[in-house]
């Protein structure tokens, strides 16, 4: 199991970047700033995730 913990950030991660992709193409011309923040705020949220999981495994 804990293989599996280890992958959820990478996993979280690229569903974000999956879903903002795909929004980004759809509202980039109607409301480029409100994308460009929600991207941002889950990078940080997902960049978190990793750096605790790293810290976990040390």
């Amino acid at each position: 199991m804990t293989d599996v913990t280890k992958l959820i950030p990478g996993i979280l991660f690229f569903c974000a970047a999956v879903f903002f992709g795909i929004a980004a193409a759809y509202q980039t011309e109607s409301q480029p700033m409100t994308m460009f923040f929600l991207a941002c705020i889950l990078t940080l949220i997902s960049s978190g995730g990793f750096v605790i999981s790293f810290l976990k495994r040390h």
